[in-house]
C-alpha cells in the first residue's frame, strides 16, 4: 500500500541580511561629522537609499512568488 503526503507551503517571515556594502555606507552617513561635504553626505544617503530599496524589493518579489506558488497549490488541492 503506497502511502502519499501532500507537500506543505509556509509563508514563514523572510529574514533579510544586509550586505557589508550597505552596512557600510549605512554608518558612513549617520557617523558623518559636520564638516562633511554636504554633496559628499548626499551622494552617500543615496546610495543606502538604492541599496535599501533593492534588498526590499527583492524580498517582495521572493514573497510574492512564493505566495503565487501556494495559491497554485491550494487551487490545484481542491
Amino acid at each position: 500500500m503506497k502511502s502519499e503526503t501532500e507537500p506543505s507551503v509556509s509563508l514563514a517571515p523572510v529574514h533579510i541580511t544586509i550586505s557589508d556594502e550597505a552596512y557600510r555606507l549605512y554608518s558612513q552617513y549617520f557617523n558623518c561629522g559636520s564638516a562633511d561635504d554636504e554633496r559628499s553626505v548626499k551622494s552617500t544617503r543615496d546610495a543606502v537609499e538604492r541599496s535599501t530599496s533593492y534588498v526590499v524589493s527583492r524580498a517582495q518579489a521572493a514573497y510574492s512568488q512564493a505566495q503565487a506558488h501556494a495559491n497554485v497549490f491550494e487551487s490545484t488541492k481542491a
